[in-house]
């Protein structure tokens, strides 16, 4: 007798152990979110698999409260997101008229991804904050793809994405990126924004690393737009070898903009890559650039850049190309197979000063064409520089040409530095001028 009643205490205080082991360790399990295939439709139901809004899906993985009465999927699993996770966003529901923000996720690596299908839908939403002015807001997000999604900033200021806090290795694919109430007038405006800043960008620290933006429409109709099409700012690291980094821009339309299509300052091995610049059916009169590239360095190749004055002629200063570089790196860039088109009565030149080549970081300026054609008569009383600057590492098979007419002094090609290339050959040039 004595024998069993140890026997049933024994198994009761094992008993008692693992109730007390299960709990203490369930209670520290961190909450997760399993991968697989996921639906925002909200003309069903919500269920553990299908989201009646976009915030919904973002809240869970969050794991805050999913707002529309539907099973919690982060509590299921391991700790953090457990399994690449697709979202489907049913084609032709919306428009999705929220605010979103995406802050880093628990467990996302570059196999645990987040894929948000928009299959044509919008996200739009009306900032009525400087310090929150975007309605898809990146902060520190990593591995997230956005493919087919028209994200919409109906303010008059602010951006459609902001990536910031190191938002890493995302991607956006045929998106379409639109601000019809902006007239431009606020600095503080972009279709992307990549900086920590918020009514300025140049608060120069890391904002971003190593995100593709692969055939994107960057572009307002009705002569409406940002300040900037796509601005991005780094750290003043001294040899950029720490900026804003490795961010790819791949045949994207960056269209109908005040000041600047694409302007990058301190951030390293950027990639701009078969993209088109331009203001077709945007016309204001203020100052242009085309890209503006600014202690940077990267691969800037077979872009087209045209009508940065929109569809006529006006007497605008223009930029077509801004790049100037002066730092201390080891870091060289392409500026190559290129289409520049500039008409102006204005004032006019394509800036590309490389002071780096000094320090073993050159610039080549190869097959590109820099026209400052008009196609018709134009009186530019004006100073043209078709191609200004110097300390270029290589600089060949350029076409330089002109055809404005009027008083003003018309130079193809201007080198102040003193410094000719190490490679200056089969260069065209073509001066029409009455």
């Amino acid at each position: 007798m004595k024998r069993i009643y140890q026997t049933i205490k024994y198994n009761i205080s094992v008993l008692r152990y693992m109730l007390l082991f299960k709990l203490v360790f369930t209670a520290g399990v961190i909450s997760a979110f399993n991968g697989g295939t996921y639906t925002v439709d909200p003309l069903s139901a919500a269920s553990s698999t299908n989201y009646l809004s976009i915030t919904a899906f973002v809240n869970d993985l969050r794991n805050l409260t999913r707002g529309d009465g539907g099973a919690a999927n982060y509590n299921v699993g391991g700790a953090g997101v457990q399994g690449a996770i697709v979202l489907d966003i049913t084609s032709g529901t919306g428009p999705y008229n929220q605010q979103i923000t995406i802050p880093p996720i628990v467990g996302m690596s570059a196999t645990r991804t987040v894929t948000i299908n928009g299959n044509g839908v919008t996200l739009s939403f009306t900032p009525t904050s400087t310090a929150a002015g975007a309605v898809l807001d990146m902060n520190g997000a990593d591995f997230f793809t956005f493919n087919n999604l028209t994200i919409v900033n109906n303010a008059t200021f602010g951006y459609c994405l902001w990536l910031r806090a190191a938002a890493d290795f995302n991607v956006f694919r045929n998106c379409n990126f639109r601000c019809p109430s902006m007239s431009g007038t606020t600095t503080g405006s972009a279709y992307v924004w990549i900086s920590n800043g918020t009514t300025s960008p140049f608060t120069y620290s890391n904002a971003a690393n190593n995100n593709l933006f692969e055939n994107n429409n960057l572009r307002t109709a009705n002569s409406n737009g940002p300040y900037y099409g796509i601005v991005m700012v780094g750290p003043t690291t001294s040899n950029l070898n720490n900026a804003t980094s490795g961010n790819r821009f791949t045949g994207n339309n960056i269209q109908n903009f005040r000041y600047a299509g694409f302007f990058i300052s301190y951030c390293s091995n950027t990639e701009f890559t078969n993209n088109t610049v331009h203001n077709t059916d945007y016309t204001v009169t203020s100052l242009k650039y085309g890209v503006y590239i600014n202690y940077a360095t990267g691969v800037f190749d077979r872009n087209r850049l045209y009508n940065l004055d929109g569809s006529g002629v006006t007497g605008n200063t223009q930029y077509p190309v801004y790049y100037y570089n002066f730092n201390n790196t080891t870091r060289s860039s392409t500026f190559n197979n290129n289409s520049i088109q500039c008409r102006t009565t204005g004032f006019n030149y394509n800036y590309i000063y490389n002071y780096a080549t000094l320090f073993g970081a050159g610039l080549s300026l190869v097959n590109n064409t820099f026209a400052h054609v008009s196609g018709t008569t134009v009186n530019n009383n004006s100073t043209t520089y078709v191609v200004y600057g110097g300390y270029w590492s290589e600089f060949r098979n350029n076409i330089m040409s002109c055809d404005f007419q009027g008083a003003g002094t018309k130079y193809l090609y201007y080198d102040f530095s003193g410094a000719s290339p190490a490679a200056f050959v089969n260069n065209n040039f073509d001066l029409r001028t009455s």
